[in-house]
C-alpha cells in the first residue's frame, strides 16, 4: 500500500487529501481531511473567521440595554420620591387643618410632613408651612 497526500488551501480551511493505493487490480480509495488552516491565509483568514462574532454583537449591544434598563430604574425612583413627598405634604396640611396635638405650630407641622415622607436627607427645614386663618362673617 502506497500513501501519497496533497495538501491544497480553501479559505479558512486545508483540505489533505491522502490517495490509498491498495494492491494492483483492486480500486484505489482516497480519503479527504479538512482542518483549520494554521499561519496561512493571513489578514484574509482572519476577516474571514466568524468565531467570536456573536460576542462581538451581544458587547455592541449591551451598551444601549444597560443604559435604557438604569434609566428605567432611576426614573421609577424619582417617581416613587415625588409620590412620597405629595403623600407626605398632604398628609402635614390635613393634619395642621384639623389642628391636631402634634400640628399645633408650623415647626411642628414641618417635622410630621418631614417623618410620614421617610426619605433620607429630608427635614423640616424642607417644608414651608403657611397659616392662613380664614374668618367667616
Amino acid at each position: 500500500m502506497v500513501l501519497t497526500a496533497t495538501l491544497d488551501l480553501e479559505g479558512p480551511l486545508a483540505v489533505i487529501r491522502f490517495l490509498l493505493m491498495s494492491s494492483p487490480g483492486s480500486r484505489d480509495r482516497s480519503v479527504t481531511v479538512r482542518a483549520p488552516s494554521v499561519g496561512t491565509g493571513g489578514l484574509r483568514g482572519l476577516v474571514r473567521d466568524c468565531s467570536g462574532a456573536v460576542a462581538v454583537e451581544f458587547l455592541v449591544m449591551l451598551g444601549p440595554l444597560l443604559l435604557l434598563l438604569l434609566g428605567t430604574f432611576d426614573i421609577g425612583i424619582v417617581t416613587l420620591t415625588a409620590t412620597r413627598i405629595n403623600f407626605a405634604v398632604e398628609a402635614a396640611a390635613k393634619c395642621g387643618a384639623i389642628s391636631a396635638a402634634m400640628c399645633a405650630s408650623p415647626p411642628q407641622t414641618s417635622a410630621y410632613g418631614a417623618s410620614i415622607a421617610g426619605l433620607s436627607g429630608l427635614d423640616a427645614s424642607g417644608f414651608l408651612v403657611l397659616q392662613h386663618r380664614v374668618e367667616l362673617m
